[in-house]
């Protein structure tokens, strides 16, 4: 089976990555940061006082035969609001912002096809940055797998429960899940 990974923004990393873990075939998502200047490893404790254009992202690595690239991009632009300049909540940050990162000119031209076509729908311009990749950090370790590892970590669980619900209601065809799981949530 031959990957392909596609890095993306949008808030925090910890929602992002509980969405496409459950993405039919997603391989692997990694939490860390892209796109920032700062020297040797960001982390929470380097990042956090000193931005340096780093946004929290995720790598996702896909298995093209069964969710596309245009698939994975409709997913990250209904999970998010890409007309918005930050993610998360009131936190003005620049590490919260919309951001997709392209490894090469393939995946560039299927990202501005599909945002041309989401930007149909919407009636505020989608500001998504969209940048070549160049580095990805890998967060801690504490990072990653957050949400399933932490489902008890108080009101944030709640934001990203909001964000899986709206996912796959509108994405039930791209569920990793069984169908007695998605006749539960139309029923709910």
């Amino acid at each position: 089976m031959e990957t392909r990974l596609i890095t993306f923004g949008a808030g925090s990393f910890w929602a992002i990555e509980a969405v496409f873990q459950e993405v039919e075939g997603v391989v692997k998502v990694t939490s860390g940061y892209s796109g920032g200047t700062h020297e040797p490893y960001p982390n929470h404790y380097a990042v956090w006082p000193e931005m340096k254009n780093f946004a929290e992202v995720v790598q996702v690595e896909y298995n093209p035969e069964v969710s596309s690239l245009a698939d994975l991009l409709y997913i990250f632009m209904t999970i998010h609001d890409p007309t918005s300049p930050m993610q998360k909540g009131s936190t003005a940050d620049s590490r919260y912002r919309s951001i997709i990162f392209y490894e090469n000119n393939y995946q560039k031209a299927i990202i501005d096809l599909v945002m041309e076509d989401m930007q149909l729908s919407l009636s505020n311009p989608i500001i998504t940055e969209v940048k070549r990749f160049e580095r990805f950090f890998i967060a801690q370790e504490n990072d990653q797998k957050f949400y399933q590892r932490h489902k008890k970590y108080g009101s944030y669980m709640q934001f990203i429960e909001q964000i899986l619900r709206k996912f796959r209601r509108q994405h039930l065809v791209k569920l990793k899940v069984d169908l007695s799981y998605t006749k539960q949530l139309e029923s709910a």
